[in-house]
């Protein structure tokens, strides 16, 4: 059977006497800190109780001091985070699980000012949705009002020295901004319109969802023309020069042809194509006095002599072209 102390005898500070305290009966008030163990120091008011919430009611605290709110469904512990009356930040709930985000925010924090701070070797970490790839941290700001027509902005400021690892991504309405590489990211799987920057073209990439790979944000027009009539074979001119199979654009890097356009004065059938060492990777039929086509998908090497030419079976009279191109890795 566990002993029970029904009197303690201590000494009376204000009389100087020994007096009887019925424990059962009287408070037992202590002035020092009272040592239960070897490191164990419990200290007056540093553990607090109650039903209300402590930012609402200024519960009075000192900073560390913990306060377990007692509700009719469960209870809570809260925590003073700087020795303010409304400095208490709810970090375990009724249900024992990790409160909501606003509930972890200090309710005294004024507009403007820092909601939470989080230092070097902190994270935070989102749950893993079984994709393999990690779990994502949404991030979403406010809807636009009356007074803030464009809704809220979702600011990102990195800070001095910032770096991110070969697998660092930041993720905002959807499209994805992978940390930079000298060769194309595949995971997490690419959508339309996600970026990256290559190290390697030194250029910004954009990863076009309708071709299925990434290409240049940086896009090059060629622009030929020819006076007259433009006979099945023959290529155009730039300027003052007739394009040849080995007389053309050099391609600086791998690339795609990504739009085909042009104007002629007649409308027999002939074909703008684009030609690679004099070998068509690219073509528009043309049988009106102008057309384009903004789908084209085909395929070039760095180092390629790219030129224009009428492919079809008749002649074209007063052609204008432009090629327009990406590049990609």
């Amino acid at each position: 059977m566990a002993n029970q102390i029904d009197n303690v005898l201590l000494d009376d500070d204000t009389t100087g006497l020994p007096r009887t305290i019925d424990v059962g009966v009287d408070a037992l008030f202590l002035s020092t800190d009272l040592t239960l163990q070897a490191g164990g120091i419990l200290t007056a008011d540093n553990v607090k109780r109650g039903t209300a919430d402590p930012n609402v009611a200024l519960l009075a605290g000192n900073e560390g001091d913990l306060y377990q709110r007692t509700l009719a469904a469960g209870g809570e512990l809260w925590v003073n985070t700087d020795g303010t009356t409304t400095g208490w930040s709810e970090f375990i709930t009724s249900a024992g699980a990790t409160p909501t985000w606003a509930a972890v925010l200090v309710a005294g924090n004024t507009t403007g000012g820092t909601d939470a701070e989080i230092s070097s070797g902190d994270s935070i970490v989102g749950e893993d949705n079984g994709a393999g790839d990690g779990g994502d941290v949404p991030v979403t700001a406010g809807s636009a009002t009356a007074g803030n027509d464009n809704g809220g902005d979702v600011v990102l400021s990195p800070g001095s020295g910032f770096g991110t690892g070969a697998d660092g991504i930041v993720q905002v309405n959807g499209v994805k901004h992978y940390a930079n590489s000298a060769t194309d990211p595949t995971v997490p799987t690419p959508a339309e319109g996600d970026r990256y920057y290559n190290t390697t073209l030194e250029m910004d990439m954009r990863y076009d969802g309708s071709r299925s790979k990434w290409l240049s944000v940086e896009t090059i027009t060629i622009d030929v023309s020819d006076q007259g009539t433009l006979n099945s074979g023959s290529y155009f001119q730039v300027g003052t020069l007739r394009m040849t199979a080995a007389r053309g654009f050099p391609a600086f890097y791998n690339g795609t042809v990504v739009s085909i356009a042009y104007t002629r004065d007649d409308t027999d059938a002939a074909s703008i194509a684009v030609t690679a060492g004099g070998t068509t990777i690219s073509s528009l039929a043309t049988t009106a006095i102008s057309g384009v086509d903004n789908t084209k998908n085909d395929d070039f090497s760095s180092g390629a002599v790219l030129a224009v030419r009428n492919d079809g079976a008749n002649a074209l009279t007063n052609g204008i072209a432009w090629v327009r191109l990406k590049w990609r890795v």
